[in-house]
């Protein structure tokens, strides 16, 4: 197959149905339009399935060819460039001027491909008849690899789905394991002695020896066991893949080493061929807008149809009115009008987080 994929603004849109099309693909081109940028974007993009498709021994020949937005004589020259090759189809997400006029200038008989992100649904339109079928779905590798992102590290998980049960206990009693944590952070031990069951947790799970904090476990206890636990959680929930911990380059081609693009997620998963993020906070104190405002602009490499879960527990009471310094109410409301969400709390409470998760869903 010839797999012309017409021009999208949003090219994350089109990794799912190429991947699922993959072992039919023998050439693929991608069409751009004048624009300087949008015509670097398209090169990059080649660049990655062109690499993609080499470290998955798939045959792909991949080129760039200008189509001017709503010129009849660009597509006039592409049908005369490639109407009588009978293996060519083409792949539309969100180009319908150039769909109707190339379907006219091609024929019935030319299949074209079109797909709905958010349903996860390719369809087949040939003859004037539509076939509907669910795009087979990518784990995370495959998804960045597409768009020429290179994962650089994901945590072992092994070790956090067997101390699951430690971690759910001391989240159970998140006050006295808060008093505790805090002690320990601030001082190095914990002076109290009402509750060793903590402890005796926290000494399970390699942090804690002999009521002392264990040297090098600093980190994991300010920050990492919250993640890891809410990584138990968002398990349970039957993604795609889901990795704990995730480094991802989004410019590997870029030689200068100055100028990569990287970022850490906490929590990344794929579901349907859709991303989705979680990143754990658990400090008093955020600066949570420009917290919100960072966070917006990274999962922008993931595309429109990505969505992320930002937690915050603050570890301290606050009156039931006030929604504390991190996030204000006029952030919470601008956060759900993209496609970031926040759930801040003072103590972390499984059925609230696991609605926010079925939310950013929903709101999309």
């Amino acid at each position: 197959m010839h797999l012309i994929v017409l021009p999208a603004e949003d090219l994350t849109q089109t990794a799912a149905p190429i991947h699922h099309l993959r072992e039919r693909i023998g050439r693929l081109t991608l069409l751009t339009g004048n624009d300087r940028a949008e015509q670097r974007r398209a090169r990059r993009y080649a660049d990655a399935l062109g690499r993609f498709a080499e470290s998955r021994g798939l045959t792909w020949r991949v080129d760039v060819e200008t189509l001017e937005e709503g010129s009849r004589e660009g597509v006039d020259r592409l049908a005369a460039n490639h109407g009588g090759d009978a293996s060519v189809a083409f792949l539309s997400v969100g180009a319908p001027w150039a769909t109707l006029l190339l379907a006219r200038a091609f024929g019935e008989t030319t299949p074209f491909y079109t797909f709905d992100a958010f349903d996860n649904r390719l369809v087949t339109i040939r003859g004037g008849q539509s076939r509907f079928e669910e795009a087979e779905r990518m784990d995370l590798a495959a998804y960045c690899g597409l768009l020429g992102y290179e994962i650089l590290e994901r945590k072992e998980r092994t070790r956090v789905l067997a101390e699951a049960s430690l971690l759910e206990a001391l989240f159970k009693e998140q006050g006295p394991f808060q008093k505790v944590r805090r002690q320990l952070i601030h001082h190095g031990h914990a002076s109290s002695t009402s509750h060793t069951h903590i402890l005796e947790t926290l000494e399970k799970l390699g942090i804690v020896k002999h009521g002392k904090l264990v040297e090098g476990m600093k980190n994991r206890l300010q920050g990492d066991l919250f993640e890891e636990y809410v990584y138990h959680i968002c398990q349970r929930q039957g993604y795609d893949d889901i990795a704990l911990g995730c480094r991802i380059l989004f410019n590997p081609e870029e030689n200068d080493p100055h100028r990569h693009v990287a970022n850490e997620f906490d929590i990344l998963f794929i579901d349907d061929n859709r991303i989705g993020t979680v990143e754990c906070k658990y400090v008093h104190r955020l600066d949570g807008e420009n917290f919100l405002y960072k966070y917006d602009a990274v999962i922008d490499y993931f595309g429109r149809t990505a969505r992320a879960l930002i937690v915050n527990i603050t570890q301290r009471e606050r009156k039931k009115e006030q929604r504390g310094p991190n996030f204000t109410l006029s952030m919470l409301r601008r956060s759900q009008l993209g496609n970031v969400r926040i759930y801040h709390d003072t103590l972390f409470n499984y059925a609230k987080f696991t609605a926010h998760l079925r939310a950013i869903d929903e709101e999309i």
